[in-house]
């Protein structure tokens, strides 16, 4: 996961990309108990890619976030 601030503004947006088996799901949680929006994208394949997001506020150095895979 990555994070990236609007110049100017106290807002940060948390975002990246995954792949989960087809079939499971990702469980991604954060220090802020934040609700992160995914977009799954079925491959065809064993793989489907996932790219998750989610507008956090400000963060500091001890923002966390927790990525599991679930079946």
């Amino acid at each position: 996961m990555r994070t990236l601030s609007v110049e100017g503004t106290n807002d940060h947006y948390a975002y990246g990309t995954f792949t989960e088996t087809a079939g499971n799901a990702i469980e991604i949680q954060d220090t802020y108990g934040t609700v992160f929006k995914t977009v799954v994208t079925d491959t065809g394949y064993s793989m489907n890619a996932v790219f998750a997001f989610a507008c956090i506020g400000p963060v500091d150095d001890t923002y966390e976030v927790h990525v599991t895979y679930t079946s």
